[in-house]
């Protein structure tokens, strides 16, 4: 409410890829806050596990606001998005209207722990920086004018870049 959009994510205690992103949920919130995106977490662990996922929130400084989905997930999944399986995590962007604007079922980050680049990403690999460079602002202009031909605007969108080596 009172902002230009909302970042969902679907996590739980058990499930190492989540536990692994929601520091980086915590640093985008920040981050997007002034801008008008919010940020919240929901648990889908059972309702025995909560006190589980609350301690990982307060030993790990994630200071979202954070609800547990109820039971049966069922409906839960269906409001989220119809075409979500459920995998974990899972990240829903709505805009201020509540319209989902974004889904990513799977893993939201780059790196691996183990070193590996995260197969999900974009990856640009270049040794010549100017030409990868071209490339992104390329990529950009892409995402830029298929996002003015679908919605008519492009002052709504939101579009990350991280930038890692090996």
């Amino acid at each position: 409410a009172g902002g230009k959009g909302t970042l969902v994510s679907a996590w739980a205690s058990w499930c190492g890829p989540c536990k692994r992103e929601l520091p980086l949920y915590q640093t985008l919130a920040a981050r997007f806050a002034p801008r008008g995106i919010h940020v919240l977490l929901v648990s889908v662990d059972e309702h025995e596990n909560r006190e589980q996922a609350e301690l990982f929130l307060v030993e790990h400084g994630i200071a979202l606001q954070s609800y547990l989905a109820a039971r049966p997930l069922g409906p839960f999944k269906l409001g989220m998005n119809p075409r979500w399986p459920g995998m974990l995590p899972a990240s829903f962007l709505y805009d201020d209207t509540g319209t989902l604007r974004y889904f990513w079922g799977g893993e939201a980050f780059a790196v691996q722990n183990d070193g590996r680049a995260n197969p999900l990403q974009i990856g640009v690999i270049d040794d010549d920086v100017n030409r990868a460079e071209r490339g992104a602002a390329a990529l950009l202009k892409r995402c830029l004018d298929a996002h003015q031909k679908a919605c008519g605007k492009t002052d709504d969108l939101l579009v990350g870049l991280q930038l890692t080596h090996s």
